[in-house]
């Protein structure tokens, strides 16, 4: 009888030890691990004042940000009132204005500019907003109700920075040669504020005018009386005070004196200064409604009652939240959370000032506030990124906001616009289509626009159209040496442990 065959053993030993390695092979992986694994129990468990990252606001009875406009278009310049949201989008490929109807969840695109429409406000029906027309910005109204609009001035200047209220809309204006205020009520048009240096950001709430002056060399912030027409010097001090606004009540701005900029309110009931708010970081935007002011700081939102003087965080994480606003208790703001810059709100009526977003909860020296350790594969302020930010920038004490009202050259970026061909020894370009265009006033002056004209010769043009084609073949060579992927070094460890194996294997048969 024929003894049956048995496959040896060692050999499956083998085959199985070299199955192994190269399955392994295919979960190599670059993604960088988190801090810790902590599991979210809602709880303060390191006791530094925020709480696990996987929490909800709604696990700590708090109420939660809602994304109010979602798409994959970008939002900006959100403004509110108690039944509309505008803001301008561009969908379209430029910015055109749009209104959310809180009521029916319903978007109507209000203006269809072939050029650019921004800065939009809101009063009750009416909405305002500034249009790109001719290379001069003018100020536009629609009425809700009807859906009809209208230009507002037709100055020969620049106008800009609009504001509505039940019964003004206000705006700052060029057509003198610098920046003054003028606005409009039932009708007819006022020059209320016209004198030397620059009157700009006017904000207005029923018969309360609030803007900033230039006229004593650096700017500070006055209040106008709609009624009387006089002018209250509200601000005084060396560094800049900018971004105004009220709630009829009190005075919120952005103060830079210390090399970074803090929020400041006036109460206008007993004349006083407080400091609403004075940390390391550069504090900006704040927007006032009903005694509550919220602001952004690096990125987060921030809110204080004026009655309490109690100071909360609204939003605090990785993401970016920007254009914070509020009317009668709800925020709304700008978020990038979704990977597209969306508009968000939160009702403060059911919201309160834990902090969330820990992401090592039993260790205290991690967490969204502490500083970046470089070299030490520890994401220590909790943004997701390893050792990244972790060195002193160029400019320890530049604010992004005071450059915008000093240096207007650094808001344009005309990087994307290129020149038309050379016709009659001249070529142009849009500065419509420009990547960034500022929204600051005090930078549509001629000085500060960029070249939108130049000649050239048809020499020139051959040039420019042989650099072009040399950059293309460049780019294409790039592309081609990209095309090859590095294999992991883990994947090369597997190979080599084969080889050995299959070797030694060899060796011991023999």
């Amino acid at each position: 009888m024929k003894k049956r065959d048995v496959f040896p053993r060692n050999i499956l030993l083998l085959v199985a030890a070299v199955f192994s390695i190269v399955l392994l092979s295919f979960f190599h992986s670059d993604e960088i691990l988190p801090t810790a694994f902590v599991v979210a129990d809602c709880m303060d468990a390191d006791a530094d004042g925020y709480y696990d990252e996987a929490c909800q606001a709604e696990d700590l009875d708090c109420a939660a940000a809602e994304a109010l406009v979602s798409s994959s278009s970008s939002q900006q310049s959100v403004e509110a009132d108690e039944d509309y949201v505008v803001y301008k989008d561009d969908v379209n490929g430029n910015w055109d204005i749009y209104l959310y109807d809180l009521g029916s969840q319903g978007t109507t695109q209000v203006s269809s500019s072939p050029l650019a429409d921004i800065n939009p406000d809101i009063s009750g029906n009416t909405l305002v907003w500034q249009s790109l027309v001719s290379d001069v910005w003018q100020i536009y109204s629609s009425d809700v109700s009807t859906g009809s609009s209208q230009i507002v001035s037709a100055g020969s200047g620049h106008q800009v920075s609009p504001d509505v209220s039940s019964a003004w809309i206000v705006w700052s204006d060029y057509r003198n040669g610098n920046w003054d205020i003028y606005g409009l009520s039932n009708g007819a048009e006022y020059s209320l504020i016209v004198r030397d240096g620059n009157q700009t950001q006017p904000r207005v709430v029923g018969n309360s005018l609030v803007y900033v002056d230039s006229v004593n060399g650096n700017d500070d912030v006055y209040l106008y009386d709609l009624i009387s027409g006089s002018s209250t010097q509200i601000s005084s001090s060396t560094g800049d005070d900018i971004a105004p606004d009220t709630d009829g009540t009190s005075i919120v701005w952005q103060h830079n004196e210390n090399g970074n900029w803090d929020i400041y309110l006036y109460d206008l009931s007993s004349a006083e200064t407080l400091v609403v708010s004075k940390e390391s970081v550069d504090e900006v935007l704040p927007r006032i409604s009903e005694g509550v002011v919220v602001w952004l700081a690096d990125s987060d939102i921030f809110s204080f009652a004026v009655s309490s003087g109690e100071r909360s965080v609204l939003v605090e994480d990785s993401f970016t939240q920007s254009a914070a606003t509020i009317f009668s208790g709800k925020v709304y703001w700008v978020d990038s959370q979704s990977g597209s810059t969306d508009i968000y709100t939160l009702d403060m009526g059911g919201s309160c000032s834990i902090d969330l977003g820990d992401c090592a909860d039993d260790d205290a020296d991690i967490s969204p506030v502490a500083e970046e350790v470089c070299d030490d594969e520890i994401d220590n302020n909790c943004n997701g990124d390893v050792d990244t930010d972790c060195v002193e920038v160029a400019c320890e004490n530049c604010s992004a906001v005071k450059e915008v009202v000093v240096d207007c050259t650094e808001t344009w970026d005309c990087s994307n616009v290129e020149w038309s061909s050379c016709v009659n020894r001249s070529s142009t370009r849009d500065l419509t289509l420009c990547l960034v265009v500022p929204e600051n006033e005090l930078c549509f002056a001629e000085e500060y626009l960029p070249e939108s004209g130049k000649s050239c010769s048809s020499e020139e043009t051959t040039v420019a159209v042989e650099d072009a084609f040399v950059s293309s073949v460049e780019s294409e060579q790039k592309i081609a040496s990209n095309e090859i992927e590095e294999v992991p070094f883990f994947s090369w460890l597997n190979i080599f442990l084969v080889i050995g194996l299959l070797i030694g294997y060899y060796y011991w048969r023999s």
